[in-house]
């Protein structure tokens, strides 16, 4: 048998070693279509690892006491300088009333974008500010997955 090109080991090497390392930490960019959200004392945190042309990300959203939601649909922002393949993709996503209801859903990343839209429900319009629910303190939206990235 033929063994792969060195610089294919290389390659497999590298990526299989960075699957061990820590997550990046990141702070998402939180915006609204109409008006931006301001997270105020609330939390907005991020993580990602890439290996090759896989993005493997995570955003956490928890609005606090000064939060302000803004209008329009929300939008969170993919690491500074990364933009997903020229397909749209979607990921794992919650948006959470703490008081009542848990809406899962799916996070929409059209092509070549660095967006993430919530859409909580297949048919359902984006997550925005007074959707599904009015939100307030102590909700939280958490977004997730692997993509292909450009």
């Amino acid at each position: 048998s033929t063994s792969p090109p060195a610089a294919y080991g290389d390659l497999i090497n590298d990526n299989f070693l960075s699957i061990g390392e820590a997550w990046i930490a990141y702070t998402p960019t939180w915006t609204g279509s109409t008006t931006n959200p301001v997270i105020g004392n609330g939390t907005l945190t991020g993580a990602y690892k890439q290996l090759g042309k896989l993005l493997f990300f995570r955003i956490y959203c928890l609005a606090g006491g000064t939060t302000t939601f803004g209008s329009g649909d929300y939008r969170w922002a993919l690491p500074t300088g990364i933009t997903s393949a020229a397909v749209e993709q979607v990921i794992a996503a919650s948006a959470v009333d703490a008081s009542t209801n848990r809406y899962p859903g799916v996070g929409v990343i059209s092509a070549s974008t660095s967006i993430v839209l919530l859409q909580p429900n297949v048919g359902v319009n984006f997550v925005k500010h007074d959707n599904p629910v009015t939100w307030a303190s102590g909700d939280y939206f958490v977004l997730g997955g692997c993509i292909e990235v450009a």
